[in-house]
């Protein structure tokens, strides 16, 4: 599958009724998300982004009467994913494998391939 194909289908999946009027928050969205994903919002959804000297504060996307809003929680907490998870108590996200493209994969741990 490819980026887009991949993208296209987490939006599908991702603007239903009961995310309506939610904010998400990435961490760092200002500084590295927001590069990815605004390309393919302005591709498949309506967007209203909030820019504050030059950096994305938030975005506004609207796609099939849903409305998310995209915010950047460094914003608000400006220290390290690793810093923060010690300060709160949380588990850290650890390793990811962004080679595995099934938005639905259920099942045991996967393959060291589809890791980075």
């Amino acid at each position: 599958m490819n980026e887009e194909l991949l993208v296209k289908d987490f939006i599908n999946k991702l603007f239903i009724k009961e995310y309506n009027k939610k904010i998400i928050y990435l961490h760092n969205f200002a500084g590295f998300d927001v590069y990815f994903l605004i390309k393919y919002l302005v591709k498949f959804t309506k967007i209203q982004p909030l820019i504050h000297n030059g950096q994305f504060i938030s975005i506004d996307s609207k796609y099939k009467g849903i409305k998310i809003t995209f915010r950047d929680s460094f914003k608000h907490l400006p220290s390290g994913l690793d810093k923060l998870t010690k300060s709160f108590n949380a588990e850290n996200k650890g390793i990811f494998p962004y080679f595995l493209t099934n938005l639905d994969y259920s099942g045991p741990f996967p393959e060291y391939k589809y890791f980075n």
